[in-house]
């Protein structure tokens, strides 16, 4: 028998896979902790940074060449607000 923490990590990552949409988590610093399969599956590329678990969600958006500034900008200070304790989640859709 599994651990009840292992368990409880495999549950979330089948819950995380069973979204359609791209998911990832980050941790205090910024860094991806966790994604779905969707995410991983369609590589979720920021400009020419491709980014996946132990990359830093915040420089990569910084250094987006595609994406539209003033939407990375509203998304970075969100997740400041976030980190700072300000809010609790923040999400974003992309179209």
């Amino acid at each position: 028998m599994k651990p009840a923490t292992v368990e409880k990590s495999d549950s979330l990552q089948n819950l995380l896979d069973s979204i359609q949409s791209g998911v990832c988590m980050l941790n205090a610093e910024g860094t991806i902790v966790s994604t779905n399969r969707t995410w991983d599956e369609r590589g979720f590329d920021h400009g020419q940074t491709r980014l996946g678990i132990g990359d830093n969600y915040i420089s990569g958006r910084l250094r987006s060449e595609s994406d539209d500034p003033e939407i990375v900008n509203h998304i970075i200070r969100a997740i400041a607000h976030v980190l700072s304790g300000e809010l609790e989640t923040v999400s974003q859709e992309y179209a």
